[in-house]
Parts: C-alpha cells; sequence; structure tokens
C-alpha cells in the first residue's frame, strides 16, 4: 500500500491545502464504522507529527472554492476533532480529482476504501453490492479485490441480511454478544432472502446459546429442515426419516434373530485370543443395548 500510495501522489503533483470546512463528506461514502477511539489517536499523531496522507477529493457542482471527499474520511473526521480541541480550523493537505458524475464518485470512492484493512465487513458488502448494481460482475468484483468468486459471492450475500441482522455486526459489540461474518453469511446462505424473520431468529439464537461456526450451520438445517442428506435430489423431510428408522428396524429384527440361534461359544471356539475377543464385543452389546433403550424410552414417550 506504501508504494501505491507514493506512485498515485507522483502522478498527482503536490497536494494543495484546503480548509476543513470547505471539504464535505460524501453521502455516498461506503463506509460507515469509524472506532472512535482509533479517530482520537489519529487526531493526536496529526497534531503531532502532521498529516501523513493528503485526502482525495473533488469540486462540489455549483460551489465554486467547495469540495466533497472521495477517500480520506477518517483523516477529516480527526481533523474535526483536532478543530474541536483547538478552537482552530485546520487546513488539510487535498488532492483534487477530477469527477464527471455521481456514478464516477462512488465507484472511485469504493475502490479507495476496498482496499483498506479496517474497513468493517458490512462496509465492505455494501460497496460490492453497489458495484455489483452498477454492472461490475462477480468475476471482475474478484480481481477488483483480489479475493475469490466465492469471497465475493459471501459478501453480496452478507450485504441481503435484515437490519436487525447487521447491527449484531456492529464491530463495536461485546465479542459473546457478536455474530460473526461466518455465521452471517451462512445465514444469508442457508435462509431465504423471502424470509427475513427467520434469519433475525437464527442470528438472535446463535448469540443467545454462544454457537460456533459448525453448530450454526446445524441450527439453520434445523430451522429450515434442511438438516442431513439429501433423498432423490432433494433434502430430506420428516416423513424420509421414519422410512430410514423403520427400515433399520426391520433390518436389525432380521439380522439379530439370524444369531439367536447359533452357539455362541462356537464363534470364538478358534480365535487367537478368545478372552479379548468376547470382552472387546461384550463391550459393543452393551453399547448398543443402551442406545436401543434410549430410543426404545423415547418412542415409548
Amino acid at each position: 500500500m506504501a508504494t501505491q500510495n507514493v506512485a498515485q501522489e507522483e502522478t498527482r503533483g503536490r497536494p494543495l491545502p484546503v480548509r476543513l470546512s470547505r471539504i464535505e463528506r460524501f453521502d455516498g461514502q461506503p463506509r460507515t464504522f469509524f472506532n472512535g477511539s482509533s479517530l482520537e489517536d489519529l487526531a493526536d499523531s496529526i497534531e503531532q507529527d502532521g498529516q501523513q496522507q493528503p485526502v482525495m477529493i473533488c469540486t462540489k457542482f455549483g460551489h465554486p472554492g467547495h469540495f466533497i471527499l472521495i477517500d480520506g474520511e477518517r483523516r477529516w473526521r480527526a481533523f474535526h476533532l483536532i478543530w474541536k480541541r483547538t478552537g482552530q480550523e485546520p487546513v488539510v493537505q487535498s488532492f483534487v480529482e477530477v469527477v464527471k458524475d455521481l456514478k464516477e464518485h462512488f465507484r472511485k470512492s469504493t475502490i479507495a476504501n476496498l482496499h483498506r484493512e479496517d474497513l468493517s465487513p458490512l462496509d465492505e458488502a455494501a460497496a460490492l453490492a453497489r458495484l455489483r448494481q452498477d454492472g461490475d460482475t462477480i468475476e471482475g468484483l474478484a480481481l477488483l479485490r483480489g479475493r475469490s468468486v466465492t469471497y465475493i459471492d459471501g459478501y453480496l450475500r452478507l450485504n441481503t441480511l435484515p437490519d436487525e441482522v447487521k447491527k449484531l455486526m456492529d464491530p463495536s459489540r461485546s465479542k459473546d454478544s457478536l455474530l460473526t461474518v461466518t455465521q452471517a453469511i451462512d445465514i444469508a446462505r442457508g435462509i431465504p432472502e423471502s424470509d427475513p424473520e427467520l434469519r433475525v431468529t437464527v442470528a438472535q439464537e446463535a448469540i443467545e446459546r454462544n454457537l460456533g461456526v459448525i453448530d450454526t450451520k446445524a441450527l439453520i438445517e434445523h430451522r429450515t429442515g434442511t438438516a442431513g442428506y439429501r433423498v432423490g435430489g432433494r433434502f430430506r423431510r420428516p416423513s424420509d426419516d421414519y422410512k430410514v428408522f423403520a427400515s433399520f428396524l426391520a433390518r436389525t429384527l432380521s439380522q439379530t434373530g439370524r444369531f439367536s440361534g447359533l452357539n455362541i461359544d462356537n464363534l470364538y471356539l478358534h480365535r487367537d485370543n478368545e478372552s479379548e475377543d468376547r470382552g472387546k464385543d461384550v463391550r459393543s452389546l452393551e453399547d448398543i443395548i443402551d442406545k436401543l433403550n434410549i430410543i426404545l424410552k423415547e418412542v415409548r414417550e
């Protein structure tokens, strides 16, 4: 990133000093989350060592001498903190870009933000979704982002989640009350967009029960009735489960009957270690009987 920034500065020439009051934030900015303590640290750094990297702005149409941010809102916010601390309006070193329309403005702002390490997952998802809406292909976004097609697809799905679910991903939440990106993408993939209430319910339950990724997937499958194997190209239904259960009972009863008339002692007659084999088989039979007794109890109840 450092080499890239230097190359960009060389092609843009020298930055211009612009009064902070003449620079507005971009309402279409894809980034919405800014860590408060991190902004304070940045303000401290600027006050102590000066502005290390210029912001990127463009002229505000119809308002000569006024500008709108393209890239650098963290620095812009930090300068406002400095203004509040000192009471003196700062001057911001800025590169002025030419932007022909809102679409190009958003694209420039989005591309600049997508490569920032501290961009929140939801902001990234919203930015990718906007670029997709504007005509970018998933493959093109993968190249732009330097990620896989699967990654892009997951983040595009992430953007479709209800606001109630997105609130559970707020980075300011405590770790034990935070829905992870992986859990959220699994919810977006596993529960149809047409059922927002179930998406919210599963997200809340995953947090309340402190579920991991695997357990969250199991919860999604359970809530949507898609748990387990497929039958004839579709996911199993409860009626399929009963057929399997009834088949298991019939098969077990038949196979058990085959051994009921055998002389058990003859089974071990020519074993090298009869005692060890008998002990191992006793433990297996006891385990089977215990499990069958549990099933028997549940069926009776």
